[in-house]
């Protein structure tokens, strides 16, 4: 009696692979559907207002195949003299390359001050912010005829918020061609300060902004700053720990430089040094 054999049946690869590809569309498909982009745009809000922050958003919509649009955002930062930012065409959308983290984040861009925003944001509270080629002009918050114009080139945030606790990041600015204006109505021959470039490299710990290089470049005016900036709850309240190593530039207007004499004699590099303390509101040179 002759026992029974059998061959072993074997799987069609093209069978196997297709069922790859219906379990991977599925998934897909399942991720799209429920990712959570709403819930994410809504934390984004809460971290804003957690820094004192207000978010308003119009000409709302969906982007295929995933994402929200909006024509125009704007950020109120609570008591700056109604300081609005202005947000032009952002766009939100799942940042893919933070699936294999497992932490959901989105992926913003959008037009700022006639340049170029693009950030990423995670649901663990961690930004990568990047600024490009911002047109500045502004008011500056004090009780003077006096503003800022120029470029913001660059500048790049990478770390968690809301800054308080113990989260940390690092930023980066670099501003070109900048140009204080008004001088003329304080008694000034010339009605701008060339203040030229502006280079800053810091950490955040917390509430705090520790410099650890800030030089201003300009033909008027030379800067080294370095110390740290406390945030506060009210922004007014925040307070000043720098201190300003600065001189005076071939271009300086005449009638400026008795300004920079107060600050004492200069060293023997020409450096003059002051202490800036305070508050935001109040700062107080030493």
């Amino acid at each position: 009696m002759k026992a029974n054999t059998g061959k072993s049946r074997t799987v069609d690869p093209r069978f196997a692979l297709l069922i790859l590809v219906v379990v991977l569309a599925g998934f897909t498909i399942g991720f799209l559907i429920n990712f959570p982009a709403g819930s994410l745009a809504r934390r984004l809000g809460a971290l804003a207002g957690e820094q004192g922050v207000a978010v308003e958003m119009s000409g709302t919509g969906r982007l295929v195949p995933l994402g929200l649009r909006a024509e125009k955002v704007l950020l109120r930062p609570a008591r700056l003299n109604g300081l609005v930012l202005e947000l032009d065409r952002v766009e939100l959308r799942p940042d893919w390359k933070e699936l294999l983290t497992g932490t959901p984040a989105i992926r913003i861009t959008g037009e700022l001050w006639q340049g170029k925003l693009a950030a990423a944001i995670a649901a663990d509270g961690r930004v990568r912010l990047h600024l490009d080629d911002l047109r500045l002009q502004q008011t500056l918050p004090l009780d003077l005829p006096l503003a800022v114009r120029g470029k913001i080139a660059e500048a790049r945030f990478d770390g968690r918020l809301p800054l308080a606790g113990d989260n940390r990041g690092q930023l980066q600015i670099v501003a070109e061609s900048l140009e204080l204006t008004g001088l003329k109505q304080l008694g000034a021959q010339k009605d701008r300060l060339a203040l030229g470039r502006f280079e800053l490299e810091a950490e955040t710990v917390g509430g705090h902004i520790r410099i650890g290089n800030g030089r201003l470049l300009g033909t008027d005016l030379q800067a080294d700053i370095s110390g740290s900036l406390q945030l506060a709850p009210r922004p007014e309240t925040g307070r000043l720990m720098l201190e300003i190593r600065f001189k005076a530039g071939p271009g300086l207007d005449p009638a400026l430089r008795p300004i920079l004499e107060m600050a004492g004699q200069p060293g023997r590099d020409g450096f003059r040094r002051l202490r800036l303390g305070g508050t935001f509101a109040r700062p107080q040179i030493r």
